[in-house]
């Protein structure tokens, strides 16, 4: 898609990164629709530019709460900024108004996951991991076993 626009509305510096970022490839695809819409339509709130893209058949996947989560995460990642707050057109609240950043998305640090490892002696099972204490106590007492719980920490890179 050719970024066609007025001098005032996008810096060329801002032009300069969306090429590099799109070529290169450094953002998913979910986290580019929600930059190409910063781009083209920023800066607004997140559902001025999401009802800006579906006019131009963009972001047609792209639910109401995905393209704000979308948002934080590209601010995250240094291409995004927060202008500060405004009334939206769309939903007329008070809400952040964002607006693109010249520059080159950082990678966003994996956060580590925290599980729950149950070990067990029992019907050849020896561990059964759970995402959240309550669950791993809860199938100890339905089952009558006496497993030794731990908290573990997975690192997914």
């Amino acid at each position: 898609m050719q970024i066609e626009t007025d001098s005032t509305s996008v810096r060329q510096t801002s032009i300069n990164a969306y090429h590099k970022i799109k070529n290169e490839g450094l953002l998913s695809q979910k986290r580019m629709e929600a930059y190409e819409g910063l781009v083209f339509f920023g800066p607004g709130t997140a559902m001025e530019i999401l009802t800006n893209m579906r006019t131009i058949g963009l972001g047609s996947k792209i639910i109401d709460s995905q393209i704000r989560a979308r948002f934080f995460e590209l601010r995250e990642m240094g291409v995004a900024k927060e202008l500060g707050e405004k009334i939206c057109n769309i939903t007329k609240m008070t809400v952040i108004e964002w607006q693109v950043v010249d520059a080159i998305p950082i990678k966003l640090k994996k956060e580590e996951k925290k599980y729950w490892v149950l070990f067990v002696q029992q019907a050849g099972k020896k561990v059964r991991i759970y995402k959240n204490k309550e669950k791993a106590i809860a199938w100890k007492f339905k089952h009558g076993i006496s497993g030794v719980l731990h908290e573990a920490i997975f690192d997914n890179s």
